[in-house]
């Protein structure tokens, strides 16, 4: 019937796997769900691998859904806690298969606890005695490693953390405790083992904010702990779960290599053999919990206390039934009484014998698929099991092994009966340590590694053995097995590694930059003799530190680096360094270290991470140099680079600067002002080629032959911009050590200067013609008051001369043209005096148009027929209104057109008079003319044009060019009638054209 239920089972595997099964395995979430998947979905997919035609899933659970989804089967396998499992074996017959191992700088472990802590700073917080009354938080009261183990010391203490504690909670995950501790949310906490050293390296909190409370000293355990140590999680099987596919996936955990993704992303090394879990179990006793919650609660005080009335009825009718039929019954119940305690006994024979039959079919199957060689040996040391592996090592078959004794098992190693690890179990640590160098102990196993002459057809082969005592359910020795692994490859390896370390380390030790190495944990492996003369800390005394240890004498204070930035990345960090730059994984920055030379050394570090051969991170290099001169030379060069740059941009004359080929590398903004050009434009500009002006190219050239380049003139520099008058100065320019670097120009805008030039020539023109005129109109005025004298007296005497003469008298007519003759004196003395300002004006508002038009009305009269007059006359009745004296105005008409029309006299032509308001601004040039409108009047003819020595003195007293026509004094007076308003005048002309 056993043998049915067998095969029943394998078929039932068979068609699960034809049809692609899912088989589920529940992991305690104890980090979250995420994190759970994220780092057990690796083992799921490696069994997935390992075991044909199943699916395997990961089910994340949390505390309260591990025992509904045992009672409802929704999954096949479990990953939990310790403590659940026990509970879980003794109530659902869940059965251990395996237990996880924890590597640990390149060694694994297989114990766990839990560790109490709080922040660094609770000065009151020293003990778990210094506990009571405050604030504590676990991570689930089902968590074993993160309540269950703290609690058994609490117990221990004294202190029941139910009535103690001022607040007792619960975070549901171990991330959520640390984070509340840390947060300041309770005064202390407690998670598992190995968490906190995790969330350090994974950056979530920081190194030395917390500080462990009780912690023990464990040299065989390397992470810090306040509770005594259990075995670590088991992967087990439910009951419903076939026994085939559980052997299949037992075997495919055993045979995971602890480098796999698998084992690195469950942060395990893998698994090892079921441990015992009786540590759990005492722990659960002790605290009355689980399964063990009632125990010791029920006696016979308490049965007499609450069923006295019960158990008093019940005896009286038991002992009077009793009486009645004892004598009937007595033999009649022995009888029956031996009957059925020798069927129970058989029957319980039986199921011993099959529960036996099968465990041990299980374990032979399980021991031989191991990949290990191994072998089992009963309590008198005959061999009981030799696997596959081993008869494959060896060459030795097992039908020649089983059953043999006297340490024959030795005889394929080492040629001869010699006593094996197996042998050492029940000697002493001392006598180990002693004896054994080559052999460990932990948690009870043996661990060795020698090197056996005799396999491989005596060429001989390191390996690695594992031994460990097999113990019934009462704890008694039935036996031992040893594993032996075939490490000979890996040692030549380790050798081979050993010897690159070395070369490396050598190397490490003879570079000139100080240099220093942490592996991915952030511990110093490395600290060559450059970082000794820097720092004056000597590699003993610094290799094997962590927690930032190597940033004390840079910084006085433990912080982050370089190195540790480029395994974790933070920006804040990263602000605090100068000129840093990342490029293909290399980190470079530079630094004040106010560790070093009195807090004014400037280091420049370089780091990188360093990767194995498969890729993996396995920690990081930093090269840190002296750059302090260089960063004084470099501040130096800045801070003149600035002031140049200052001087260079606010210069009052324009700067350009030009390669070896005259091309414009940079200029400042008063060359681009001076130019009106823009950067874009001018950069890039060929000052040879592309300069329109000869003289300018001429000087640049020379510049660039090592000679003083100087231009001054007019100069069309750049296609597009106006010429403009500019002052150039260009020089060649070279380096300290003679390199040619260029040249540089010197540009200034003269166009001020010009103008300033030429107000000076015609401010003086102005007084020299104010000077003749002062000097002429005195001698006019002189001569005129003399001659108006004389005047007076010929035309009145011959007035009263021609009044006494009759009117056809010859005489008479004679007289008269004398009168008009001394009447056209008169006038002419009449403008000799205007000329020399002796005559009184009368300067009052006017309207200048119609002084203007009157003054054409009498001139179309006397003007020939061959002058044409056009009048643009574009004023409207207020802006024709000035202050002036109307006669001068009319005046300055009559005259300016009486010389417009002598030039036209004998070919005829066009005058033109125009009148319009212009605004006189800081824009327009007019010297000596106040801001605001003004009149301006135009007397244009078509005339023949002047000479520039006509031109020159055309405002000159008794100047003419119409010989005995003129008199000199037309243009004179109108000169000196424009001084005396205000005014001011001027004339375009040249031979040839009109003006």
């Amino acid at each position: 019937m056993l043998l049915a239920v067998v095969l029943g089972l394998g078929a039932l595997c068979g068609q699960s796997a034809s049809a692609q099964e899912t088989v589920r395995i529940g992991v305690l979430a104890r980090r979250g769900a995420n994190e759970c998947i994220k780092s057990w979905t690796p083992t799921a997919e490696y069994l997935t691998s390992q075991v044909n035609d199943l699916r395997f899933q990961i089910v994340p659970l949390t505390f309260e859904q591990v025992v509904p989804s045992v009672e409802a089967r929704n999954v096949d396998f479990l990953v939990v806690n310790s403590s659940i499992y026990v509970e879980l074996q003794a109530l659902y017959g869940v059965s251990r298969m395996a237990t996880m191992k924890e590597t640990s700088a390149g060694d694994y472990r297989t114990l766990f606890g839990g560790v109490i802590f709080c922040r660094s700073d609770r000065s009151d917080i020293t003990s778990i005695d210094s506990l009571e009354g405050k604030s504590f938080m676990g991570a689930d009261e089902t968590s074993f490693g993160g309540w269950r183990a703290a609690w058994r010391e609490f117990k221990a203490s004294g202190i029941d953390p139910y009535r103690d504690f001022s607040s007792l909670s619960f975070g549901k995950t171990h991330d959520a405790v640390v984070y509340a501790v840390r947060d300041r949310k309770v005064d202390a906490g407690t998670v598992a083992t190995s968490i906190l050293e995790k969330m350090i390296a994974e950056g979530q909190i920081g190194p030395g904010l917390l500080k462990v409370i009780n912690e023990r000293k464990n040299a065989e355990f390397p992470f810090s702990h306040s509770t005594r140590l259990y075995p670590k999680w088991p992967f087990a099987k439910l009951k419903h779960t076939p026994n085939v596919l559980a052997e299949k996936v037992a075997i495919a955990l055993l045979t995971m290599p602890q480098d796999s993704p698998a084992a690195q992303a469950a942060d395990c090394g893998g698994w090892t053999v079921p441990l015992d879990y009786g540590s759990v179990d005492d722990c659960l006793k002790e605290l009355r919990i689980g399964i063990y919650q009632d125990f010791g609660k029920i006696n016979l005080t308490t049965i007499r206390t609450y069923y006295k009335w019960h158990v008093l009825f019940a005896g009286t009718v038991i002992l009077f039934l009793t009486g009645f039929l004892i004598i009937v019954l007595r033999l009649n119940y022995r009888l029956r009484l031996s009957k059925l305690a020798l069927k129970e006994e058989i029957l319980e024979r039986k199921r011993a014998e099959a529960s036996l039959i099968a465990a041990n079919q299980h374990l032979n199957d399980i021991i031989e698929f191991l990949p290990d060689a191994t072998f089992v040996i009963d309590k008198d040391k005959k061999i009981i099991a030799w696997n596959r592996a081993i008869e494959n090592m060896t060459g030795v078959d097992k039908k020649d092994m089983i059953g043999e004794g006297d340490y024959a098992y030795t005889v394929p190693f080492y040629g001869e009966r010699r006593p094996h690890l197996l042998d050492l179990i029940d000697k002493s640590d001392h006598e180990l340590e002693s004896k054994y160098q080559n052999v460990r102990r932990k948690n009870n196993i043996l661990y060795a590694e020698t090197y056996v002459p005799n396999l491989h057809g005596g060429k001989g082969a390191y390996v690695f053995a594992t031994g460990a005592p097999l113990l019934d359910a009462q704890g008694n020795r039935v036996g031992a097995i040893e594993s032996i692994r075939d490490i000979t490859e890996r040692k030549q390896m380790e050798e081979a590694l050993e010897g690159s370390e070395q070369q490396l380390a050598d190397i490490i030790s003879f570079l000139p930059d100080a240099t220093f190495v942490i592996d991915r944990y952030g511990k110093v492996i490395a600290w060559n003799r450059a970082m000794e003369e820097m720092t004056g800390i000597k590699a003993e005394d610094m290799l094997g530190k962590d927690q930032y240890e190597y940033s004390m004498p840079f910084y006085g204070k433990r912080r982050p680096l370089l190195v540790d930035l480029v395994l974790k990345p933070d920006q804040e960090i990263e602000a605090e360094y100068v000129n840093i730059q990342s490029k293909d994984g290399v980190l470079v920055g530079d630094s004040y270290t106010p560790g070093l030379g009195g807090g004014h050394m400037y280091m420049s570090g370089t780091a990188a991470v360093l990767r194995d051969s498969k890729g993996n991170v396995v920690g990081a290099i930093e090269s840190i140099r002296d750059v302090t001169d260089r960063r004084r030379m470099e501040v130096a060069l800045k801070e003149s680079e600035e002031r140049y740059r200052l001087i260079f941009d606010h210069a009052p004359l324009g700067i350009v600067h030009f390669n070896h080929a005259g091309v414009v590398q940079d200029c400042n903004g008063k060359f681009l002002e001076i130019l009106g050009t823009s950067r874009e434009r001018i950069l890039g500009f060929d000052m040879l080629n592309e300069m329109h002006d000869p003289a300018m190219c001429q000087a640049v050239q020379a510049a660039l032959a090592g000679k003083l380049g100087y231009f001054e003139g007019e100069c069309d520099c750049v296609p597009g911009c106006k010429p403009l008058p500019i002052r150039a100065i260009y020089k060649r320019i070279t380096a300290t050590d003679g390199a040619f670097l260029g040249g540089v120009g010197l540009i200034e805008d003269i166009a001020e200067r010009k103008r300033a030039e030429e107000d000076k020539e015609r401010l003086e023109a102005q007084l020299r013609q104010a000077q003749k005129m002062e000097a002429v109109g005195t001698l006019a005025g002189g001569i005129a008051h003399d001659f108006n004298n004389i005047l007076m007296a010929i035309v009145g005497y011959t007035e009263m001369a021609a009044h006494q003469l009759p009117g056809e008298n010859v005489a008479r007519q004679n007289l008269i043209q004398v009168l008009k003759a001394a009447n056209r004196a008169k006038e002419l003395v009449n403008q000799i005096l205007t000329f020399s300002r002796q005559r009184e004006q009368e300067r009052k508002p006017v309207e200048i148009v119609p002084i203007v038009k009157e003054a054409l009305k009498l001139l179309r009269a006397s003007l020939p027929s061959t002058i044409e007059i056009r009048q643009n006359l574009l004023l409207t009745a207020n802006q024709s209104l000035v202050l002036a004296d109307p006669t001068q105005i009319h005046q300055i008409m009559m005259n300016l057109c009486t010389n417009a029309a002598d030039a036209m006299s004998e070919t005829g032509g066009t005058l033109e008079v125009g009148l319009e308001e212009i605004m006189v601004d800081s824009g327009v040039h007019h010297a000596d003319l106040k801001e605001g409108p003004h009149v301006q009047l135009k007397v244009r003819d078509t005339g023949q044009g002047m000479e520039r020595e006509v031109l020159e003195r055309i405002f000159d007293p008794f100047f003419t060019t119409k010989g005995v026509r003129g008199t000199g004094l037309g243009l004179s007076i109108v000169y000196g009638i424009m001084e005396r308003h205000g005014a001011r005048g001027g004339v375009r002309s040249a031979p040839g054209r009109a003006g």
